[in-house]
């Protein structure tokens, strides 16, 4: 008797908040069964797409083709490598991949051009580890793909308006920050080129505009934004810049993000502090939020208002893992 292996799985694009469901199912009544010690690995497609202030995110329908990767464990199944375009809206089930029953790896790629043969502009990824697969058995996972932005580049596309009266000097400077720091930033004057576009590495950016007024009282206003860049995407940023850039009372909040990197965002007097979106990622961590202070005692409340600088500090919880009576798990350190 010949037994095959399904998979469920919820496919999430998080980090950008595109939000794709991609379901593992069972292969149609009409699919020849799979050999006995095998299984099938089946992609079904479903889009609901949600944006951010962050790059244009693509539909799941954009992108052309997806790559799974199965990485077997030593004496455990055969490694795999299968390639699907997908270019239709709606619902749509790829192929099934038939595997041999073992203990699993699984690597999905997302790419935005190219062929079967030749995907490009690789701009997502997700991981499943220590899957394992028993003959017979119908498992469910969930999976996350997430935008790359410590790989490959992307575009930072900006459109500055400046009515304020009598500005003489206009100046904005992109910057990274820690480990990634270039030996000097982008500077625009934003008189001259007050649209335009620079391919970028990927990364979390920093980008200060300077404006000066050279009347007989000479005045400078300075304003912070955050920049996330992701690889094959294109970040989109607008801005006015009136006389209250000027005139009303704005505030610097650093984020600290304590792996090296630091970032800036300019709040008005009153108004409240933009969270960046999405929440920061770190190898072998798991991110616990944004607090007042460094010793993590006060969890700060984005609703608040806001009336001085601040700095707010990224708290990052490690896992180990252990073993406990053949078990295993995980615990904060």
């Amino acid at each position: 008797m010949h037994r095959s292996v399904f998979f469920t799985l919820l496919f999430l694009l998080s980090s950008l908040f595109i939000v794709g469901c991609f379901f593992i199912s069972s292969p149609q009544l009409e699919q020849q069964a799979p050999s006995d010690g095998y299984g099938y690995f089946t992609l079904l497609f479903a889009d609901n797409v949600l944006r951010a202030i962050l790059p244009d995110v693509p539909q799941l329908n954009q992108f052309a083709v997806f790559e799974l990767k199965f990485a077997a464990a030593p004496s455990s199944g055969d490694d795999k490598t299968e390639r699907f375009r997908f270019a239709n809206s709606g619902e749509e089930s790829l192929p099934a991949v038939m595997l041999t029953a073992g203990n699993y790896n699984i690597t999905l790629n997302a790419y935005l051009d190219g062929t079967v043969d030749a995907p490009d502009n690789l701009a997502a990824r997700g991981t499943l580890k220590n899957i394992l697969i028993n003959p017979g058995d119908s498992i469910s996972q969930t999976i996350t793909l997430r935008a790359l932005i410590k790989e490959g580049s992307g575009v930072f596309n900006w459109a500055v308006n400046i009515t304020a009266s009598d500005v003489t000097t206009a100046i904005m400077e992109i910057m990274q920050d820690g480990e990634h720091t270039p030996e000097s930033g982008i500077s625009v004057n934003l008189l001259t080129v007050d649209n335009g576009g620079l391919s970028l590495d990927s990364g979390l950016y920093n980008i200060r505009f300077t404006l000066e007024k050279d009347g007989a009282t000479k005045e400078r206003a300075v304003w912070n934004e955050i920049l996330y860049v992701y690889a094959s995407l294109t970040s989109n940023f607008s801005i006015v810049f009136c006389d209250d850039y000027f005139y009303r009372t704005h505030y610097n909040v650093t984020f600290n993000y304590n792996d090296g990197i630091t970032a800036l965002q300019s709040v008005m007097h009153g108004d409240t502090v933009n969270k960046p979106t999405p929440d920061p990622s770190r190898a072998n961590y798991i991110f616990g939020g944004w607090y007042n202070d460094s010793s993590f005692t006060n969890a700060y409340n984005f609703d608040d208002v806001l009336i001085g600088d601040i700095t707010l500090f990224a708290r990052w919880v490690s896992t180990v893992t252990f073993n406990i009576n053949g078990g295993t798990g995980t615990t904060p350190v």
